[in-house]
């Protein structure tokens, strides 16, 4: 989400602040902290969110101050910053007074205090003034003070990146005769800025930084330039002066295309002056685009004629295209003049997508394709693709777009959203679950998958994405295929968690810490880890149970170690041992904690009286909750209350036993009735598997008589009696005795299903209240 600083708010002292946004990721309730530092916090100033919470503050002579608190997964950059706070010491008149940075331990964040800024920011001067009155001479004012403040930035080796109307804020506002004259505006918001030789191009590593309406187009390919803070110049410039962003409401494949292509229309209406500044700021070509120089030269021409001039000697090789000699390409009603240019309104959201999905797949479609464009299709489909990838797939090529699939680009953040939406059954899109979709594919083995689409887009436009052939080279590297009862859920989990820039929430095997699944290949296979556990969890079960040394060294287990530590925590979680219990000298094992356990068990029956004198039940019942809780454990069930109250028995009372008792009596009655019938088989079923063996052996020998009486008569004698009572006697257990046997089995099955139950809690009962008794004695 687009960060929202000091200069993206309007300070509204008595405004309320929300802070559910990262409180709740970081264990940090920030309605509880009164200091940050040495600075009183007043109030929180209002934001959406993103890379810092922001307050109003004050020191001890009551001075008013922003204190910038960034997140715990911001990425500093010291040395820009340092750069800048002496630069603002210098050049007051155009930054932002920055008094201190600085690392709070205790929230183990970092704090960036500067200056109140009492007016605002630009953006928020244009919505409410500057768009109801056009005012040219205010308009040249305010370029003329940010190239002046993005020079002196530029010539201390500093480029902004993040320059927009709400990171341009209003120390002052001056008026003659009650209209506005000029404004005082500094630069604010230094934290993502580079500080690099601005002499050459350097290429970024890390993700692309900046809000996306103002990046320059060598920004999509982490090309970091001085030009790129002019692009962003030009972009404020057409906002003053058309009231609108060029790319508000448009989505971000088809900005990335208008930028890598077409570049941006500059607005025929406008002085000759200003058609001048936004031409050559708005070059896509950074080496062509207009800096510090030729914006002054343009603000300080006086007529027509000097710009006339400026014009012929920036722009005299330049030549309008023309379509005249195109073909006219009609679609619902409008004209295009280029595939290319139909092509984008399909990458506008899903259902353009899925209007020129239809289209795709016709005849009129394949008649505008050029014959390289079929040859690319052909080869696409030759991978047993489906449509909608394949129409994905072609408009990323045609287009010179970033793998994407259904009108979303396909990268680590994406990704990384996706599945983080998934796992806090946040509702995704209908292009977000397809994508989803083919992500969990990976993992099941199947072949129409994420990779497999990737590796077609990167054989047809030969691009790669360094990031995605890490995430994929990694994920074959982890072992989910072999695994039994590890479900998609928990390998997504386990791939999110490993994606996470800032780990600190969770404990991880060592290795994995500061591992990250884009960036690092992994140099051997691991498994997945089905349950992570975080460290809140530990550091909560430390302060109250005794833990054995493993569980409190998981951080330095290997990734085998740590799924069996971890696994003997889950399973024993309601078992551990209280520190009021017992004291112990020294760190023991889980061998050793498990006969210790046992140990404190046995205490505690044999020595029930302490909770007599406390509780009204006597030792018998207490004995007959401690048994139903071994058997609960014997079958996999837990019952938490339970376990709270025998380690706490002061608190229990008849009331409590009683519903206890019977919810687990009935728990471990179903458990085991379940497992009976899986075996028993009723007495009448038996009776009539074996008649039915006797009459088919009968009916045998009928037929076989049938066939050749006189083989029977021989062997017995010629006695008719004989091959009557056969041919009698099959014929009658065949018909008449499932007839006869049926009422029994259907008494039987009902008996069983109905006494089986009762008969099982009540030898159940006895059971347990046998063994009690004997423990007591």
């Amino acid at each position: 989400m687009e960060e929202k600083t000091q200069s993206d708010i309007t300070i509204r002292i008595q405004k309320e602040s929300d802070l559910k946004d990262y409180s709740e990721n970081f264990f940090i309730d920030l309605k509880n902290i009164k200091n940050i530092g040495n600075y009183e916090i007043i109030t929180e100033l209002e934001t959406q969110g993103g890379q810092a919470d922001i307050f109003l503050v004050k020191n001890k002579n009551q001075q008013h101050f922003v204190l910038k608190l960034y997140k715990k997964n911001v990425d500093i950059n010291n040395l820009a910053i340092n750069k800048v706070i002496e630069l603002s010491r210098i050049y007051p008149q155009y930054f932002l007074k920055i008094y201190e940075l600085n690392y709070e331990p205790e929230l183990q964040r970092y704090y960036e205090v500067q200056e109140y800024i009492e007016y605002g920011n630009l953006e928020e001067f244009h919505k409410k003034i500057l768009y109801k009155d056009l005012n040219y001479s205010l308009i040249d004012k305010i370029i003329y003070k940010i190239n002046e403040a993005l020079n002196i930035l530029h010539s201390n080796g500093i480029i902004h990146r993040d320059l927009k109307p709400s990171n341009i804020l209003i120390r002052n506002i001056i008026k003659s005769n009650n209209k506005i004259t000029d404004l005082e505006l500094v630069l604010s918001d230094f934290n993502i800025s580079a500080l690099i030789d601005i002499s050459i191009t350097k290429k970024m590593t890390q993700d692309i930084k900046g809000t996306i309406l103002y990046l320059a187009p060598e920004s999509f390919s982490n090309i970091v330039k001085k030009e790129s803070d002019y692009w962003a110049l030009g972009i404020i410039l057409y906002e003053l002066l058309t009231n609108c962003n060029p790319f508000q409401n448009i989505n971000v494949n088809l900005i990335i295309y208008t930028l890598l292509t077409k570049g941006i229309e500059i607005p025929n209406n406008l002085p000759l002056k200003y058609q001048l500044l936004l031409k050559g700021l708005l070059q896509t070509n950074p080496d062509k685009r207009f800096t510090y120089n030729q914006v002054k030269e343009i603000l300080n021409a006086k007529t027509d004629q000097e710009l006339t001039k400026i014009y012929e000697k920036y722009f005299k090789d330049t030549q309008n295209n023309t379509n005249n000699l195109k073909t006219i390409i009609k679609y619902n009603n409008k004209e295009y003049y280029s595939i290319e240019n139909l092509l984008v309104e399909f990458i506008r959201d899903y259902e353009s997508f899925l209007s020129g999905l239809e289209f795709f797949k016709t005849k009129d479609f394949e008649n505008l394709l050029s014959q390289t464009d079929k040859e690319i299709i052909k080869k696409i489909y030759s991978y047993g693709v489906i449509d909608d990838i394949a129409f994905s797939l072609f408009l990323s090529y045609k287009l010179n777009l970033p793998f994407s699939l259904y009108n979303i680009q396909i990268n680590s953040q994406n990704i990384t959203s996706i599945i983080d939406k998934y796992l806090d059954k946040i509702e995704l899109s209908p292009s977000e679950h397809k994508i989803l979709n083919l992500i969990k594919n990976i993992f099941s083995n199947n072949s129409q998958n994420l990779e497999k689409y990737y590796n077609i887009y990167a054989n047809i436009t030969n691009k790669i994405d360094p990031k995605l052939e890490t995430f994929f080279n990694n994920l074959s590297k982890i072992n989910f295929y072999n695994q039994k009862n590890i479900s998609i859920d928990n390998i997504l989990r386990f791939v999110l968690i490993l994606s996470l820039t800032d780990k600190k929430k969770y404990i991880l095997p060592k290795g994995l810490n500061n591992f990250n699944i884009f960036e690092y290949n992994l140099s051997y296979n691991i498994p997945v880890i089905s349950y992570i556990i975080e460290r809140s969890e530990i550091d909560y079960l430390n302060r109250i149970y005794i833990l054995p040394y493993e569980v409190k060294n998981l951080a330095n287990a290997s990734i085998r170690d740590y799924i069996q530590i971890v696994s003997w925590l889950k399973n024993n979680k309601d078992d551990l041992i209280l520190k009021k219990d017992i004291t112990i000298s020294r760190d023991i094992s889980i061998k050793e904690y498990e006969v210790l356990k046992k140990k404190v068990l046995q205490q505690k029956i044999k020595t029930p009286t302490s909770s007599q004198r406390v509780i009204n039940i006597n030792p018998i019942e207490f004995n007959k909750l401690v048994i139903i809780n071994r058997l609960l454990m014997e079958n996999n069930l837990r019952d938490n209350e339970l376990n709270y109250y025998l380690n706490n028995p002061q608190n229990l009372n008849w009331q409590i036993y009683d519903r206890i008792y019977k919810r687990n009596i009935k728990k471990l009655v179903d458990v085991i009735y379940s497992k009976n019938r899986r075996f028993r088989i009723p007495s009448s079923l038996i009776v009539l598997f074996f008649l039915s063996i006797f009459s088919c052996l009968f009916l045998g020998i009928g037929f076989f008589v049938c066939r050749n009486p006189f083989t029977f008569l021989y062997m017995f004698g010629w006695n008719y009696e004989y091959l009557y009572s056969c041919l009698f006697g099959g014929i009658f257990l065949v018909f008449l005795i499932p007839l006869i046997v049926s009422p029994f089995i259907i008494s039987d099955l009902l008996f069983y299903r109905n006494i089986s139950k009762e008969k099982i809690q009540i030898e159940l009962e006895n059971r347990i209240d046998m063994e009690a008794k004997r423990n007591l004695r």
